[in-house]
């Protein structure tokens, strides 16, 4: 059996460390990476940013793109969509308000509206390629919500071209399951980091394994329990 993950070295942190331990043949085929937009100074945007109340963070990368600006988080509170990103956050100095359990673009907006202290505006640092889903379900409640888009999803191509129905490839987002050819998702096993992945691999019509939860560890697990039933 080998593991292919298609994510940027960002997300699932310590994931091919602990395969590589368990004996498991693993493979990194990254199907996505993430850029600063092109001739864009993120740290004017970041700045006004910092005038809001709460600050959302829609994934690792928007984290990442961030800190890049050096702006810090000011006085702001701050909700990451996951366990991934609030440790990210933390990593940048940050002081996390708010994790969602349920841990999607929708569990963040019902955490953050159920919060004691939710209020106009809300910042929402995300990618250009973010789904409109948070900022509707606030704008509902509501909540007057700037945006910014801090970071550029790009595909890059599938080049292997010797996957058996052995292989187990591992997609973190809808965009990299868009860049996984049809053929090769017929063949392989799908492991979806969480729901919104899940859902479009299922959308598309093939069989999918969705991790209990949205990290390392429950993309191990699933992983280990795949292996478990094909051996």
């Amino acid at each position: 059996m080998r593991v292919i993950l298609t994510h940027g070295q960002e997300s699932l942190p310590g994931l091919p460390e602990r395969l590589k331990s368990a004996g498991v043949t693993t493979l990194h085929h990254p199907l996505i990476t993430t850029v600063t937009p092109p001739d864009t100074d993120l740290r004017p945007h970041a700045q006004a940013l910092l005038s809001c109340r709460w600050l959302l963070f829609a994934s690792r990368s928007s984290v990442t793109a961030w800190a890049s600006s050096g702006v810090g988080f000011g006085k702001c509170l701050i909700g990451a969509v996951g366990a991934g990103t609030a440790q990210a956050l933390q990593a940048a100095g940050a002081t996390v308000t708010l994790v969602p359990t349920n841990q999607t673009a929708a569990g963040l907006a019902a955490a953050f509206l159920a919060h004691p202290d939710a209020a106009s505006p809300a910042g929402l640092v995300q990618g250009n390629r973010a789904r409109p889903t948070l900022k509707q379900h606030l704008q509902t409640a509501g909540i007057n919500v700037k945006t910014l888009v801090v970071y550029e999803t790009h595909s890059l191509p599938w080049t292997l071209d010797d996957v058996n129905a052995r292989d187990i490839v591992v997609l973190a987002s809808p965009s990299a399951f868009e860049g996984l050819p049809a053929q090769v998702a017929k063949t392989v096993m799908l492991v979806a980091i969480g729901p919104v992945t899940s859902a479009a691999i299922k959308a598309a019509g093939y069989k999918v394994t969705q991790a209990a939860q949205p990290s390392s560890d429950g993309v191990f697990a699933s992983i280990m329990r795949l292996r478990e039933v094909t051996t």
